[in-house]
């Protein structure tokens, strides 16, 4: 068996290959995630993948388990082993596999709808999106003279986001277990077109549309596309004529999609804030603080009229 280490991230990332199989093993980080946590997401991957087939399932151990602890410098860290997900990443997809990525997820949120309440996962509403991850950001900018003038920005973006979700019926949003983190980099289609997900490090409870925001938003951001609006519009189109052949999602909801995506937009950025030793020191530069103002102020105008 060999071992080599693949990525340093939110977690760290091991592949283990025997020649004939290979296998991703995943480090958690002892201080962002509980014990309860990554159980809870292991059992619900468990009963997904097998009902659904679209998962990358954990590997169980001889003693039944699915994840190890282990003592390391750092403290009591969680290891898990995954199946491979066998296939390829699609930053520009075709309207086919549009409309499979979206059926995909349908599937992810159709099958979860069924499970029972796991407490001990986070909740991503608007007091941990907005209020606690302006908090996050706002303190980390104090911190350094040079950036502190932008937490003025967030502060003001957080406001315009509060009073945009006010506007718009959250109470009657579909809302259960999401993935929470359903990025094209996250799933890989095989030579057949079927879709596998994985990185289920951020499973948690708030609406599906939070999911499909964040697919489509991620997508667009990472396009150099003129009229951003008008490719977000043609991704929805192809996206949801998938995913609702699994899952329904209403005309409120599916307006309200720019705006959910800046609100995980905020929230993201809260998370690189927080994981700065471990992760973002690598990109969270002067530099990378005003690029992101520059797009959330672009995508704030095109895509939900708001002036920031």
């Amino acid at each position: 068996m060999v071992c080599s280490y693949k990525l340093r991230g939110t977690n760290d990332i091991y592949k283990l290959s025997n020649g004939e199989k290979n296998y991703y093993v995943r480090l958690n980080r002892n201080h962002m995630r509980s014990e309860a946590e990554i159980s809870n997401e292991l059992e619900i991957l468990t009963t997904i993948g097998i009902q659904s087939g679209c998962v990358a399932l954990p590997v169980t151990a001889n003693d039944h388990s699915k994840y190890q602890s282990a003592s390391t410098p750092e403290g009591i860290r969680q290891l898990v082993v995954f199946e491979e997900a066998i296939g390829v990443t699609d930053n520009k997809p075709q309207p086919h596999r549009l409309a499979q990525a979206g059926r995909t997820l349908g599937k992810v949120h159709n099958f979860s709808s069924s499970l029972p309440q796991y407490n001990e996962l986070p909740r991503y509403d608007i007091a941990t999106c907005i209020t606690q991850s302006t908090n996050i950001v706002c303190d980390f900018l104090h911190k350094d003279p040079e950036l502190r003038r932008h937490s003025l920005f967030y502060q003001k973006f957080s406001l315009a986001l509060k009073r945009e979700l006010e506007h718009l019926p959250t109470d009657r949003f579909s809302y259960g277990l999401i993935h929470g983190d359903y990025l094209f980099g996250n799933f890989v289609y095989d030579k057949q077109g079927k879709a596998t997900v994985y990185d289920f490090d951020r499973i948690g409870y708030g609406w599906h549309a939070f999911d499909i925001a964040t697919y489509l938003g991620h997508l667009t951001s990472h396009s150099n596309v003129a009229s951003p609006s008008t490719l977000f519009n043609t991704l929805t189109e192809h996206f949801l004529s998938g995913y609702q052949e699994e899952f329904t999602i209403s005309e409120s909801e599916r307006e309200a999609l720019p705006v959910i995506y800046l609100m995980r937009r905020l929230h993201m950025r809260a998370l690189c804030c927080l994981q700065f030793i471990d992760w973002s020191n690598q990109f969270l530069n002067k530099h990378n603080w005003h690029r992101d103002i520059r797009k959330t102020k672009i995508w704030a105008a095109q895509m939900c009229g708001l002036s920031l």
